[in-house]
């Protein structure tokens, strides 16, 4: 009796201090999916995206596609928001067909882990040193190659995600031979050669495209099925060794919707405060890859748009030059007429560029935006007169001290600053 209530008190502690410390596992999808990118370059195909944050930007490298190719490249995309996205370059196109990037960042730039499609139609991991601004080297330097004796390995390795834990770096990985996809795992301490872990365990067969996230003392393990039942999630105790034993916490995704109805796949994963945000690639009833977005609790909610502040505008006067103001009675009969029946001439083009501007940056005509045509062939201390009568009466009724923006043209700019 004693040991059971031991063992119910030890279950109760490990719940109170570890419990509370696990990731929530309700996702929810986007109502935006599939999310909206913009490409460049005659690209107009996405296949899998690595998304990350940095410098208060969602970042991507994309795979991506030509019509007039054959073979999928790697691309640079950005998001101010996490649903919008923009190619801002092409990364690599190399001729031959690559898959599933992951970058790791270093003092220098990044190395963009990336798959090969190889001559012999079997997949092999590369990697290439890029700067800063992802101008990323075609010179791809081996990683893991398929073991052509290990029938685990017969089509190939690809999909790897690094993980960095002290100096020591580990490399999940996927294979697919002929009893089918599973997760691997590889190391290296100088990030040049790299080593297989030696255990024999079956490592989440029917595994592919994994994606490790630490939260608290877990490490977790993001990965979807190859047979298109959706996106799972494993964890680990902290530190990571090869003979770590991950439990099945069971499907997070499934494909449900119109846009991943025939698969997911190539999960990336980011916190958003307390929440979490996986991106992955969904194969819709459209036969079309798109980039879809599911969220714990509030982070798949759409930006509200910043109110638009509207400030008050300083009012702008303009004021022509010389003949461009015309009124038929006192030019041709000499009659004496009110300023305010002077209109600026038809043929008189010159400000609207400048009117036009104004318009389009808010101003509008006769509430902050005011043409003043006047008689040019009267004495200037006249015509600066009438613009203050004029002035007076639009802007200065109920408040004297309002501030104005005059632009004159030639004669204008006298009585302007008359």
């Amino acid at each position: 009796m004693f040991k059971k209530l031991l063992k119910l008190l030890l279950v109760f502690i490990i719940y109170l201090f570890l419990g509370k410390d696990t990731l929530s596992l309700e996702f929810t999808k986007s109502t935006e999916n599939p999310l909206k990118i913009n490409y460049v370059n005659n690209y107009v195909h996405h296949l899998q995206a690595n998304i990350f944050e940095e410098d208060d930007l969602y970042k991507g490298i994309f795979v991506i596609k030509k019509q007039s190719e054959s073979f999928h490249s790697l691309g640079y995309f950005e998001s101010t928001n996490g649903f919008d996205w923009v190619m801002r370059k092409e990364v690599l196109n190399i001729g031959s067909d690559l898959s599933n990037p992951r970058i790791l960042k270093t003092q220098a730039g990044y190395f963009l882990f990336v798959t090969r499609l190889e001559s012999d139609r079997t997949y092999n991991i590369y990697l290439s040193n890029c700067d800063t601004n992802f101008n990323c080297s075609d010179d791809l330097l081996p990683v893991i190659s398929a073991d052509k004796n290990n029938k685990t390995e017969k089509y190939g390795v690809f999909a790897c995600n690094p993980f960095q834990q002290g100096n020591r770096t580990y490399l999940f990985f996927s294979a697919r031979g002929e009893n089918g996809f599973k997760i691997k795992l590889a190391y290296s301490d100088n990030l040049i050669t790299w080593q297989r872990c030696s255990n024999k365990k079956e490592f989440f067969y029917d595994g592919d495209g994994p994606f490790p996230y630490v939260d608290n003392n877990f490490l977790y393990l993001f990965f979807h099925r190859s047979d298109n039942s959706g996106i799972k999630i494993a964890k680990t105790s902290l530190p990571l060794t090869c003979d770590s034993v991950f439990e099945d916490e069971g499907y997070l995704l499934r494909r449900d919707k119109s846009y991943d109805l025939r698969h997911l796949i190539f999960s990336s994963v980011l916190r958003e405060g307390e929440d979490l945000k996986i991106y992955y690639s969904g194969f819709g009833d459209d036969y079309q890859w798109h980039l879809n977005l599911a969220c714990t609790k509030q982070a798949c909610l759409f930006p509200t748009p910043s109110p638009i502040i509207i400030l008050e505008k300083t009012p702008i006067i303009i004021l022509p030059g010389t003949f461009a103001s015309w009124n038929r009675d006192a030019i041709l009969h000499n009659q004496e007429v009110s300023y305010k029946d002077w209109k600026l001439q038809n043929f008189v083009k010159e400000y609207d560029g400048l009117i036009n501007t104004l318009i389009n940056l808010g101003y509008e005509i006769n509430k902050d935006l005011f043409l003043f045509p006047f008689d040019w062939r009267q004495e200037v201390e006249k015509s600066a007169d009438n613009l203050n009568g004029f002035l007076i009466e639009k802007i200065w009724t109920d408040n004297p001290d309002k501030k104005i923006n005059i632009i004159g043209h030639s004669l204008g700019g006298l009585i302007g600053r008359l």
